[in-house]
Protein backbone atom coordinates (compact mmCIF):
# COMPACT_ATOMS: atom_id res chain seq x y z
CA UNK A 1 0.00 0.00 0.00
CA UNK A 2 1.82 2.64 1.33
CA UNK A 3 5.26 2.03 -0.84
CA UNK A 4 3.43 1.47 -3.63
CA UNK A 5 1.98 5.40 -3.36
CA UNK A 6 5.58 6.91 -2.38
CA UNK A 7 6.89 4.40 -5.56
CA UNK A 8 3.87 6.14 -7.73
CA UNK A 9 4.29 9.85 -6.85
CA UNK A 10 8.03 9.19 -7.36
CA UNK A 11 7.38 7.94 -11.10
CA UNK A 12 4.82 11.31 -10.94
CA UNK A 13 7.79 13.27 -10.13
CA UNK A 14 5.61 14.95 -7.18
CA UNK A 15 7.67 15.59 -3.93
CA UNK A 16 4.37 17.04 -1.97
CA UNK A 17 2.45 13.53 -2.34
CA UNK A 18 5.60 10.93 -1.28
CA UNK A 19 5.80 13.15 1.74
CA UNK A 20 1.96 13.20 2.44
CA UNK A 21 2.06 9.30 2.04
CA UNK A 22 5.21 9.13 4.28
CA UNK A 23 3.59 11.17 6.77
CA UNK A 24 0.32 8.68 6.38
CA UNK A 25 2.88 5.82 6.80
CA UNK A 26 4.68 7.24 10.40
CA UNK A 27 1.68 7.71 11.66
CA UNK A 28 -0.33 4.54 11.09
CA UNK A 29 -0.15 2.69 14.15
CA UNK A 30 -0.13 -0.81 11.85
CA UNK A 31 2.48 -0.57 10.40
CA UNK A 32 6.12 1.26 10.16
CA UNK A 33 8.32 2.36 7.44
CA UNK A 34 11.28 -0.43 6.06
CA UNK A 35 14.32 0.45 4.07
CA UNK A 36 12.03 0.27 1.05
CA UNK A 37 10.25 3.39 2.25
CA UNK A 38 13.13 5.27 3.29
CA UNK A 39 14.60 4.74 -0.25
CA UNK A 40 11.50 5.93 -1.96
CA UNK A 41 10.84 9.28 -0.18
CA UNK A 42 14.70 9.93 -0.33
CA UNK A 43 14.62 9.15 -3.72
CA UNK A 44 11.50 11.51 -4.45
CA UNK A 45 13.49 14.29 -2.38
CA UNK A 46 16.80 13.49 -4.82
CA UNK A 47 14.19 13.67 -7.87
CA UNK A 48 12.93 17.25 -6.75
CA UNK A 49 16.29 18.03 -6.44
CA UNK A 50 15.99 18.88 -2.51
CA UNK A 51 18.98 18.35 -0.60
CA UNK A 52 17.25 19.48 2.48
CA UNK A 53 14.61 17.29 2.71
CA UNK A 54 16.48 14.54 1.68
CA UNK A 55 19.22 15.03 4.83
CA UNK A 56 15.70 15.19 6.92
CA UNK A 57 14.20 12.07 6.20
CA UNK A 58 18.00 10.28 5.51
CA UNK A 59 18.42 11.53 9.49
CA UNK A 60 14.99 9.98 10.56
CA UNK A 61 15.91 6.69 8.32
CA UNK A 62 19.49 6.50 10.44
CA UNK A 63 17.34 7.07 14.24
CA UNK A 64 15.01 4.38 13.25
CA UNK A 65 16.06 1.68 15.66
CA UNK A 66 13.65 -0.56 13.39
CA UNK A 67 15.62 -0.15 9.75
CA UNK A 68 19.49 -1.08 8.59
CA UNK A 69 19.90 2.06 5.93
CA UNK A 70 21.54 0.58 2.38
CA UNK A 71 23.96 1.15 -0.42
CA UNK A 72 20.90 3.05 -1.85
CA UNK A 73 19.75 5.58 0.29
CA UNK A 74 23.79 6.57 0.65
CA UNK A 75 23.61 6.40 -2.98
CA UNK A 76 20.85 8.61 -3.57
CA UNK A 77 22.35 11.31 -1.03
CA UNK A 78 25.81 11.07 -2.39
CA UNK A 79 24.13 11.78 -6.18
CA UNK A 80 21.82 14.90 -4.35
CA UNK A 81 24.59 16.45 -2.96
CA UNK A 82 26.80 15.97 -5.90
CA UNK A 83 24.03 18.05 -8.26
CA UNK A 84 23.63 20.32 -5.66
CA UNK A 85 27.68 20.84 -6.16
CA UNK A 86 28.84 19.87 -2.63
CA UNK A 87 31.85 17.58 -3.12
CA UNK A 88 32.58 17.93 0.77
CA UNK A 89 28.53 16.32 1.45
CA UNK A 90 29.33 13.88 -1.16
CA UNK A 91 31.98 12.62 0.68
CA UNK A 92 30.89 13.18 4.24
CA UNK A 93 27.40 10.62 2.95
CA UNK A 94 29.86 8.19 1.47
CA UNK A 95 32.69 8.18 4.43
CA UNK A 96 29.41 7.44 6.93
CA UNK A 97 28.58 4.50 4.14
CA UNK A 98 31.96 3.28 4.65
CA UNK A 99 31.72 3.48 8.57
CA UNK A 100 28.53 1.76 8.52
CA UNK A 101 28.97 -1.85 9.60
CA UNK A 102 26.07 -3.31 7.44
CA UNK A 103 26.56 -1.53 4.20
CA UNK A 104 29.44 -2.03 1.68
CA UNK A 105 30.29 0.55 -1.18
CA UNK A 106 29.29 -0.92 -4.35
CA UNK A 107 30.27 0.15 -8.10
CA UNK A 108 27.47 2.28 -8.52
CA UNK A 109 28.22 3.97 -5.19
CA UNK A 110 32.05 4.71 -6.30
CA UNK A 111 30.64 6.07 -9.87
CA UNK A 112 29.04 7.85 -8.34
CA UNK A 113 31.47 9.68 -6.26
CA UNK A 114 34.37 9.99 -9.15
CA UNK A 115 31.49 11.96 -11.20
CA UNK A 116 30.55 14.00 -8.01
CA UNK A 117 34.84 15.09 -7.50
CA UNK A 118 34.84 15.00 -11.65
CA UNK A 119 31.98 17.46 -11.61
CA UNK A 120 33.94 19.79 -8.79
CA UNK A 121 37.21 19.29 -11.22
CA UNK A 122 38.60 17.60 -8.07
CA UNK A 123 41.06 15.11 -10.48
CA UNK A 124 42.74 13.95 -7.52
CA UNK A 125 39.83 12.93 -5.18
CA UNK A 126 38.11 11.21 -8.79
CA UNK A 127 41.44 9.01 -8.73
CA UNK A 128 41.63 8.03 -5.37
CA UNK A 129 37.72 7.12 -5.51
CA UNK A 130 38.93 4.94 -9.05
CA UNK A 131 41.62 3.21 -7.21
CA UNK A 132 39.27 2.24 -4.66
CA UNK A 133 36.98 0.96 -6.93
CA UNK A 134 39.47 -1.24 -8.44
CA UNK A 135 41.30 -1.77 -4.87
CA UNK A 136 38.42 -1.45 -2.02
CA UNK A 137 40.63 -2.85 0.05
CA UNK A 138 42.81 0.12 0.43
CA UNK A 139 40.27 2.93 2.05
CA UNK A 140 42.88 5.29 3.01
CA UNK A 141 42.61 8.70 2.54
CA UNK A 142 45.51 10.73 3.65
CA UNK A 143 45.85 13.82 2.63
CA UNK A 144 43.50 13.96 -0.06
CA UNK A 145 40.88 16.63 0.48
CA UNK A 146 37.42 17.43 -1.30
Amino acid sequence: GYNSMLYNSIRLNDLTKSEIYFKLLMNDKNVKPTIISYNAIIKSCYNARNLEKAEHYFNLMMKDENVQSNDKCYNSMIKISAYKNDLDKADYYFNLMTSDKDVKPNATNYNSMIKCCLTSNNTELAEHYFTLLKHPHNNSRNDITC
